[in-house]
């Protein structure tokens, strides 16, 4: 993605173009990661495997702490699905506004906002980096993704 349909995309609130594409942008892979957890208006589901919630607790601990008040805040109803392990429950138990639920494998990392625009990260093979991100406002794509989060979401375990 170029910074001209970056700033199209931005301006229509994301709507146009109508726009699925991969981005290996370093700057802007984090950039729009970030930004798409901070842009719902009413809905956050999100699917982590254990490398990318090692990931986040690793190094966005603090960003995500502020987008679940964030979230509160604007009464975004904000659900997460993550392969549980020992090593990060004390992290899930600090999260207070979201649903968090566990299953023992997390087909792919995810994120839907406000069931319009999919957004799947990619972990570096080291897990020290987000090395690519594809990114859609496709309806098709977003609703078969959301058909596949609720479909896990169904399944997965509340953590509390």
């Amino acid at each position: 993605m170029d910074l001209i349909t970056y700033r199209k995309l931005k301006e229509s609130g994301y709507k146009k173009p109508n726009l699925t594409t991969v981005i290996h942008d370093p700057e802007m892979i984090l950039g729009m990661y970030l930004e798409s957890l901070s842009l719902p208006e009413n809905e956050l589901n999100i699917l982590w495997n254990q490398q990318m919630f090692d990931f986040i607790v690793t190094n966005l601990r603090e960003t995500f702490i502020r987008i679940e008040k964030l979230s509160r805040t604007k009464g975004i109803k904000f659900r997460i699905v993550v392969e549980l392990s020992e090593d990060n429950k004390w992290f899930l138990k600090s999260i207070t506004y979201c649903e968090v639920r566990q299953t023992d494998a997390v087909p792919e990392n995810l994120q839907l906002i406000d069931t319009k625009i999919y957004l799947q990260p990619v972990i570096e093979p080291d897990g020290n980096g987000i090395s690519k991100i594809l990114w859609s406002n496709s309806v098709d794509l977003v609703n078969q993704k959301q058909n596949q989060f609720d479909k896990l979401w169904k399944t997965a375990t509340p953590t509390q």
